[in-house]
């Protein structure tokens, strides 16, 4: 048996997670949170026989997204942390290059 390859596996995964992104565009969180805890569950349910491994397994998976969900998070404030990274700079582009566009700004009471 050949050993797996973990970037073909990462990238069902992200294929999977895009599919049902797709689909779930325009959903209420809950509706999306309800379908989310109910393929987790059967997933479960359906490869796992004892209770002990299906416990065992939801508390490993619950605790690793919670790793990862909580590095979004700053520990001081408990506030969600910017997706920006700091050291980012937005360079817009020139999309419209009329230079009579602004002329309307500005005090009111002036004419122009």
């Amino acid at each position: 048996m050949p050993p797996k390859d973990s970037i073909a596996d990462a990238e069902v995964g992200r294929q999977l997670f895009l599919e049902f992104s797709r689909l779930a565009n325009g959903r209420s969180i809950e509706d999306i949170l309800s379908a989310c805890a109910n393929m987790i569950a059967n997933c479960l349910r359906q490869n796992y026989g004892l209770r002990s491994e299906v416990e065992s397994r939801m508390k490993e998976l619950f605790g690793r997204s919670m790793e990862v969900l909580l590095q979004h998070y700053d520990p001081v404030t408990g506030r969600r942390r910017s997706v920006i990274p700091f050291d980012q700079s937005v360079r817009p582009n020139l999309i419209l290059n009329d230079g009579d566009m602004f002329t309307n700004l500005g005090d009111g009471r002036k004419d122009h």
